[in-house]
């Protein structure tokens, strides 16, 4: 790992952490990888999450604000307060082979991890545990907070954790994602997204016979779909949109159409490693 010149002995101490561990980070992010689980479903992902937390010396709390596969691991207390949290849920019908460029699915049909939620859960695992070394060697005060979060794809758990007050003492809160390119970034973004279902009810009639009788609830649809895409250009934020309820019968006008949105408002080795990954899933398969 490439490390700034002014780095300071902290910093260095954590980067070294994770250069020393590099290998079994990977690892975590394979076995995620291979989980493949969906959201509210992310059960194997995170009891191995947990823990290895817990075995790096983090106080976990188990399904916090109603979800069982959200989690709050701690370290240290008082101020400041650091939060990083991260989702780990994969995309339906997105199974793909490691290393294949082509869409090639491992198993058809099933989950897969498209947008690499693997790697933003491996990450937020790994820098907690350098940050936690590192506080720990040079006697940093403060407590840093690991939330896991599920079902980030559906848009729940993290308004939850903030309803639930999981956030009221946070100072700074940092979350890990994947990018397109192969860099590192970091920055300061304020976005916030809403999920949004509309149904259409129209009036069923024989499409062959009498379809002036008809009102059609997939038209609705269309309209708004090819209205939505001509405002998008002027909007200030990111939108999109997928049909949620397909026709019964090529003969007849549907009486009811649902189409669901999104809308985006814009050192010393420590005596511990990722040694428990090795354990459970010794040949696990590389990326």
């Amino acid at each position: 790992m490439t490390q700034t010149q002014d780095a300071g002995p902290e910093k260095s101490f954590a980067f070294d952490f994770l250069d020393r561990n590099a290998a079994e980070i990977a690892l975590l992010g394979d076995s995620i990888f291979y989980f493949g689980e969906l959201g509210m479903q992310e059960f194997e992902t995170a009891k191995l999450m947990t823990e290895l937390l817990e075995e790096g010396g983090f106080t976990v709390e188990r399904g916090i604000a109603g979800f069982p596969t959200a989690f709050r691991a701690t370290f240290g207390s008082g101020s400041p307060v650091i939060a990083i949290h991260t989702e780990y849920d994969a995309n339906p019908d997105n199974s793909q082979k490691a290393g294949v460029t082509g869409p090639e699915a491992i198993v058809e049909g099933a989950p897969g991890h498209c947008e690499g939620h693997n790697v933003n859960a491996a990450v937020m695992v790994a820098g907690a545990l350098a940050a936690k070394e590192a506080m720990q060697k040079f006697g940093l005060k403060g407590a840093l907070k690991v939330f896991g979060a599920p079902a980030e794809e559906q848009l729940v758990s993290r308004p939850y954790f903030v309803r639930d007050g999981y956030f009221d003492d946070v100072d700074v809160s940092l979350t890990p994602h994947i990018g397109a390119q192969f860099n590192v970034g970091y920055g300061l973004i304020q976005s916030a997204l809403i999920s949004a279902y509309f149904t259409f009810h129209g009036e069923t009639a024989h499409a062959a016979s009498a379809p002036w009788k008809g009102r059609d609830a997939l038209d609705a649809v269309i309209l708004m779909d090819v209205g939505m895409a001509e405002h998008r250009e002027h909007m200030m934020y990111r939108a999109s949109a997928s049909l949620r309820k397909a026709a019964t019968s090529q003969m007849s006008s549907p009486s009811a159409r649902r189409c669901g949105g999104i809308f985006v408002a814009l050192p010393l080795r420590p005596p511990w490693r990722f040694s428990s990954v090795r354990r459970k899933w010794p040949k696990a398969p590389r990326l």
